[in-house]
């Protein structure tokens, strides 16, 4: 597949991420609410910048018309037959080859191929399929960055366990909900309607589960519109990449993996913390403001 490192994917997507270059929000002295990218910064990006980290998630980008699109909005290119049209993006990783990142106007080749295909049984979801997808990136001087993406596909639940129930009061927490472990390095990040719908269009997404919140609590069980896995994902390598720099490195290799929904409208916490005196391996976790850990991840640096 062909595509462009397009400038106004760019901007757009600039204008999600937090802003992690300003003093006032240094990574390693603040855990403080960032503030994300201004029009006026999106518009210093120019033909021959850097492409925002997480950029290739906005390219190559399936354009299929509507009547293919699954049940729940998503793409079916990749997915099992059989009805498992329900779609949940589980995990993935980023291998970044040292020196090298898209630019601006730069040409870019995708390479893609499925590497695995696992069908699994779960007791209350019963059958899932998990789909992994191996995407190498290439421009002109050749491979940038080589991704994985594992989707996981399902049947749509029975009528009677779609709906959202609110907790009961005095729920016990379960085994993730956790008070904040010590972390190296962070910030916290308020997920708005407006940057979802915005993360959506820049991926043309049009999974409901981000758009749509009577269709999160009456078909899902959700209590509302939920934060893109591939967002989340974002902007810890966006943290860790900004650690790595207070720390005069560059990421080699992130992977991540999904562990509980992010809701709209509500603060995430994302932190990480060194694994090593020599600030080459990170640990990082996402978590929704009642402390429950959404995402884990994992860094090493060149």
């Amino acid at each position: 597949m062909h595509d462009t490192a397009d400038l106004n994917k760019a901007r757009q997507l600039l204008l999600v991420l937090p802003n992690l270059t300003n003093s006032s929000s240094s990574v390693t002295s603040s855990r403080t609410l960032a503030d994300k990218h201004t029009g006026e910064q999106a518009l210093s990006l120019q033909s021959g910048s850097q492409m925002p980290l997480g950029s290739e998630l906005v390219l190559f980008n399936p354009l299929l018309s509507e009547n293919t699109l699954g049940s729940d909005g998503t793409e079916t290119s990749f997915g099992p037959p059989g009805g498992l049209d329900q779609r949940m993006w589980a995990s993935g990783s980023f291998e970044f080859e040292r020196g090298k990142q898209l630019k601006v106007g730069q040409g870019v080749q995708c390479d893609v191929a499925v590497e695995s295909v696992v069908p699994k049984q779960g007791a209350k979801t019963g059958l899932m399929v998990l789909v992994t997808r191996k995407l190498v990136y290439k421009n002109a001087e050749g491979v940038v960055m080589t991704e994985r993406r594992c989707h996981v596909y399902r049947k749509q639940r029975p009528a009677d366990q779609r709906k959202y129930i609110p907790p009961t009061e005095g729920k016990t927490p379960t085994a993730s909900e956790v008070e904040e472990k010590s972390s190296d390095f962070g910030f916290d990040y308020y997920a708005t309607r407006a940057g979802l719908f915005r993360y959506s269009a820049a991926t043309f997404n049009a999974h409901r589960i981000h758009l749509d919140p009577e269709y999160c609590r009456n078909e899902e069980g959700h209590p509302d519109c939920l934060v893109h896995g591939p967002l989340t994902a974002t902007l810890l390598l966006n943290l860790v990449a900004a650690a790595a720099k207070e720390a005069t490195g560059q990421v080699q290799r992130f992977e991540y993996r999904a562990t509980s929904p992010l809701t709209v409208e509500q603060t995430v916490r994302l932190r990480g913390a060194w694994q090593d005196a020599d600030k080459k391996a990170t640990s990082l976790w996402a978590l929704n403001q009642a402390g429950t850990v959404c995402m884990t991840a994992k860094a090493t640096l060149f």
